[in-house]
């Protein structure tokens, strides 16, 4: 599990994570391997959106990304 909330069940909470919302509104997690990341994602409704060979300081790689309940976004990088 990424991110894990508690308590928020039933509440939307997207509008509160755009700007100028503070705080982190995002962040990213690299990975040697995101195929079992997307294959447990692809069991879940969440909505994600795949990049393929994105070029970062860390290297290139395929990448995914998501949001949470709350708004905030999830990158997920694999580095070749």
């Amino acid at each position: 599990e990424i991110i894990e909330y508690q308590g928020i069940r039933g509440t939307n909470r997207y509008p509160l994570a755009k700007p100028k919302a503070l705080g982190t509104l995002h962040i990213n997690y690299i990975t040697s391997d995101l195929a079992p990341i997307k294959q447990r994602l692809a069991a879940t409704d969440i909505a994600t959106t795949e990049y393929e060979n994105v070029t970062t300081l860390f290297g290139n790689g395929d990448a995914i990304a998501l949001y949470t309940p709350a708004g905030m976004r999830v990158e997920i990088h694999e580095r070749n």
